[in-house]
């Protein structure tokens, strides 16, 4: 194996490092995961923090966001940057992985997002070549039918020049116009897929992502704290589009749009989270720290995220990621009823928690997912409720802060 291969493979995944004990939260313990199994990285991308490329001091900054308990990062040339920023910021960033792979400092899964393709090989071509497996792959803004081939063959281009055996994760973002408009939606995820597909490219492409923010621009829309983005109906099919498109048996795992909020602005509507939960463990000041900054709303489109058959979420705040990570930590329960079905036959058995009934047949495809899942978040142990996990993590995010 490359000495590149090696420093990237060094970094790996494994979530909630940050709490001080996790004594009593599993019944099965979070596991680290590095890219030998695509789909499991795949999964345990989770909350993926952005960080504007020309970010002063990137090694400093990406070991304290690991600490915080960020562990996946995408460093941004494009929509975090200013038109006459760019050069300045690929400079920036150059300069910057390449201290970090001096410093042999443990950060983040590292990304970037650039703007074109033809930046990729340019970007690839002026990092030394110990920076160079650094990143993990690259973010592709824009992805469709029409520049997707140039997206996928420049990253190639750029494996070829980073080292024999190296690999860049390619990582398409659905957010054009084509796919968020009725008239040509079906054949450009049609087109899209039928090259993600293509079995030259299958095998390098990680997670297929939502660009929220790009959709809602198409129709001169802008998201409100105080909703989740399913309340947007014109995003909401595109996700399920995309999800009907890319996210069956045989595809991809799909990844959650953007939330863009963390606090400081006028509430309107009521709060998302219930108190009863919270009072019961006596976490209300949990209740209040997410109200405070603006994540309840976050918290539910999670909860309809992960009903949509949608894993991970971009955040815009570090606190953010590890909320995401512990959303999706499955309940004892849910596992317990997830190995039941995957050992079934056939037929259908009663829940071993009660109240629902579990058909081995068409809830083979969710069981695998959660126990998908499982392997890398772990599994809340049988009398550890979401609140008890986000209250250990809101603890960390505050102790670490």
């Amino acid at each position: 194996m490359s000495q590149v291969v090696d420093v990237r493979t060094k970094v790996g995944v494994r979530h909630f490092a940050q709490l001080s004990s996790t004594d009593g939260l599993f019944a099965q313990a979070p596991a680290e995961v590095d890219d030998s199994d695509p789909r499991r990285l795949a999964v345990a991308l989770g909350g993926t923090l952005y960080t504007p490329a020309v970010t002063p001091d990137l090694p400093q900054v990406l070991a304290k966001l690991y600490r915080q308990g960020v562990t996946t990062s995408v460093l941004c040339l494009e929509d975090a940057i200013a038109d006459d920023q760019v050069h300045d910021a690929e400079e920036h960033l150059v300069g910057e992985l390449d201290r970090l792979a001096g410093a042999g400092t443990t950060t983040p899964l590292l990304f970037v997002r650039p703007r074109t393709p033809r930046q990729v090989l340019g970007l690839v071509e002026r990092l030394p070549p110990r920076a160079r497996g650094r990143i993990a792959g690259f973010m592709l803004p824009k992805f469709d039918k029409n520049n997707g081939l140039e997206w996928l063959v420049r990253i190639s281009q750029a494996e070829r020049l980073a080292g024999p055996g190296h690999r860049y994760w390619r990582c398409p973002i659905m957010e054009s116009p084509d796919f968020a408009q009725r008239e040509s939606q079906a054949e450009a995820l049609t087109a899209t897929r039928r090259l993600l597909v293509d079995p030259m490219w299958r095998t390098s492409v990680l997670v297929v992502r939502i660009g929220a923010t790009d959709l809602l621009s198409t129709f001169g829309l802008r998201r409100n704290p105080d909703m989740t983005i399913y309340d947007y109906p014109v995003v909401a099919q595109v996700i399920g589009s995309v999800v009907n498109t890319f996210g069956r048996a045989d595809g991809f795992v799909v990844s959650g749009p953007v939330w863009e909020h963390f606090g400081g602005q006028e509430r309107l509507l009521r709060p998302a989270l219930r108190a009863s939960p919270f009072e019961e463990t006596d976490s209300m000041w949990v209740r209040r720290h997410l109200f405070a900054n603006h994540v309840d709303g976050l918290l539910q489109e999670i909860e309809f995220d992960i009903a949509n058959g949608l894993v991970g979420k971009t955040v815009i705040h570090p606190s953010h990621a590890s909320l995401v990570n512990a959303m999706l930590v499955p309940s004892f329960d849910e596992w317990r009823d997830a190995r039941d079905i995957l050992a079934q036959g056939s037929g259908v058995i009663r829940s071993a928690a009660g109240g629902k009934m579990n058909e081995a047949g068409p809830h083979r495809l969710w069981a695998q997912r959660v126990v998908d899942r499982a392997s890398v978040y772990g599994v809340a142990g049988p009398d550890v409720s979401r609140i008890d996990l986000l209250r250990a993590v809101v603890r960390a995010d505050r102790e670490k802060s």
